[in-house]
């Protein structure tokens, strides 16, 4: 058996104000020496010349350095070019999708947040088919088609943010490499059936946000939602009755077809090297996910003594549906013509409301509250510098800036992050 392990320390702090600027990833003026360490050990046992079993288990500080099973597969080569493997197996979604974990095999302490961050698509259970083949003395492919089901969740607001189940059920992909010495190419899709329940875990973050981009929902909130929450009690009538009637097919992601698309390249050259990805995550009609494109360019050095200087500019781009939204408006104005048809004052909770009133429980209803969340225009740079002082070892500073657009607010937080990385 073969025992391998990779290891993450470091320390992160933003630099500029919070409650001017919000939050960068989480990051805020408070140290932070616990959310972005890891430890990770593999073990590889080869029962016979075709048949192997891979076990990876990982603890990361953001959730208290609680062991996680993050592979337990079954490999088995069927011949020189076909291998299929079949239990919990790593999501090939990226460039660098089976070294996410390991900071020390990328130049980032954490790779870009605008492509490797939410939703946390790590591993999933199911089965790989995978095909290897020359194309030539120098080309070499890669093929993969995998299926199964993947669990996860989706972190909201950074560190110390609340985390909600995501899944993707008869999930199905195909991914394809292409390589030579200096170049690598790889395209990616995959589809399934989505399910999370995010609406009122988000209506709840932006009413207990301190952050500024959020202050003005947070107002907005005060007084139909008393204690931050949805379907409460202490609402308005009319709109307790519109949300819990209208709309949850595009609120809440339940069995929506999701689909993914990634293309990726590498190049590296003596003194130089380079690095680009682009996804798109887009669903059936609802608001949460829409239409989100990411992409990010990396341009970096190689300079002496095993130092590496490298500067990243990434983008995050999310639009709601609209069809989504004439969905819920249409929905959202039919059940008030209803409620209203047959208003008694004994029996709900007050007055008739006015005709302004009925907009304005429009304009803050959950699925306007969401939209204004989901909607995302964000850009980043990321200046890194890499040192390998030893064979398996790595000390990495970097300074981020991130330029963003968020509940109408424009805002420019900045931070700094040092790591030391381990392999063993």
């Amino acid at each position: 058996m073969d025992i391998s392990g990779f290891a993450t320390i470091a320390y992160a702090q933003s630099i500029t104000d919070d409650r001017k600027e919000g939050e960068i990833e989480g990051m805020s003026n408070q140290p932070e020496f616990t959310y972005f360490n890891k430890l990770g050990i593999r073990f590889d046992s080869d029962f016979s010349e075709d048949l192997g079993f891979t076990l990876q288990v990982v603890a990361n500080g953001d959730e208290d350095y609680s062991p996680r099973v993050d592979w337990a597969f079954v490999d088995y080569q069927i011949d020189n070019q076909l291998k299929l493997s079949a239990g919990k197996l790593r999501m090939p979604l990226y460039i660098f999708s089976d070294y996410k974990d390991v900071s020390y095999a990328y130049p980032w302490i954490i790779p870009p947040y605008a492509v490797y961050g939410s939703p946390d698509f790590s591993s999933y259970d199911g089965g790989k088919l995978n095909y290897q083949w020359d194309l030539s003395d120098e080309w070499s492919t890669d093929l993969e088609i995998w299926f199964g089901r993947l669990k996860n969740h989706i972190n909201v607001g950074g560190i110390g943010g609340h985390k909600v189940d995501f899944a993707i059920d008869n999930m199905y992909g195909v991914s394809l490499n292409i390589d030579r010495d200096w170049l690598f190419i790889r395209g990616v899709y995959m589809q399934g059936l989505a399910r999370s329940d995010i609406a009122s875990l988000i209506v709840n973050q932006i009413y207990n946000s301190p952050s500024p981009e959020s202050l003005k929902l947070r107002n907005d909130l005060d007084g139909y939602f008393p204690d931050g929450v949805t379907n409460d009690p202490n609402e308005p009538y009319l709109l307790d009755t519109v949300e819990q009637t209208t709309g949850s097919e595009v609120v809440t992601l339940e069995e929506d077809d999701v689909r993914f698309i990634g293309l990726g390249t590498m190049m590296d050259f003596e003194h130089m090297f380079f690095n680009a990805e682009v996804t798109m995550i887009e669903s059936d009609p609802n608001i949460i996910v829409g239409r989100a494109v990411s992409w990010y360019v990396l341009a970096g050095v190689k300079l002496p003594k095993d130092v590496a200087v490298s500067l990243t500019y990434a983008k995050d781009f999310n639009r709601p549906h609209e069809d989504a939204e004439t969905s819920y408006r249409e929905d959202f104005y039919q059940v008030v013509d209803d409620v209203l048809a047959e208003w008694n004052d004994a029996l709900r909770k007050g007055p008739r409301p006015s005709d302004e009133e009925i907009l304005g429980y429009y304009d803050i209803s959950e699925f306007l509250v969401v939209k204004k969340y989901a909607t995302l225009d964000t850009k980043s740079l990321i200046l890194s510098t890499r040192w390998d002082f030893h064979p398996t070892a790595s000390v990495k500073a970097e300074y981020l800036y991130k330029d963003k657009m968020q509940f109408g607010n424009q805002v420019s937080p900045q931070a700094i992050r040092f790591a030391i990385d381990l392999v063993f």
